[in-house]
């Protein structure tokens, strides 16, 4: 008896071992990203990773206070990412960006679950000079505008980015 074509069970096993293979091609390829857009935001001398993540800041928060001595502006909102990987997690976070030295720092406190805040902090730029938003902080203590802007200077760049929110 000569025998044509694959039986079901060959066909099956074949579908699943291309799946599996193909989930592992994707996991390492989304892994491949984060990882680049983890060392773009912790390169502390290139000034487009500290900016990508003030913008995603500004775009969840929903309030922001002008900070008073080293704090340069703190953010309340669900703009929560997860420390190494930098995806975010919609928690609802405290953002304070404070100015230690010549660097300007991101720390990050969960809101949404008192009793394990989880706070965590990171070089956002370094050679840090000025951060600025417009309109300022001290006008949307309550409730941040639809449209705003900020400046982020350091020694050797700067940029200026418009946020929609």
């Amino acid at each position: 008896m000569s025998r044509r074509g694959f039986t079901l069970i060959e066909m099956l096993l074949a579908t699943v071992l291309a799946a599996v293979l193909m989930t592992a091609v994707l996991l390492a390829l989304s892994g491949l990203s984060r990882d680049r857009a983890a060392m773009a935001a912790a390169d502390p001398h290139h000034i487009r990773g500290a900016a990508d993540l003030i913008e995603w800041d500004l775009r969840y928060a929903h309030t922001a206070t002008a900070g008073a001595e080293d704090v340069v502006v703190e953010l309340v909102g669900n703009n929560g990412i997860v420390r190494g990987t930098l995806t975010p997690d919609g928690r609802l976070v405290r953002v304070t960006y404070r100015r230690a030295g010549n660097a300007l720092w991101r720390q990050q406190e969960y809101l949404d679950d008192p009793a394990r805040p989880e706070r965590w902090q990171e070089q956002a730029a370094g050679d840090f000079r000025t951060l600025s938003l417009q309109p300022p902080p001290g006008d949307f203590a309550t409730v941040l505008p639809a449209r705003l802007s900020f400046d982020l200077a350091t020694e050797k760049e700067a940029e200026r980015r418009e946020v929609l929110r």
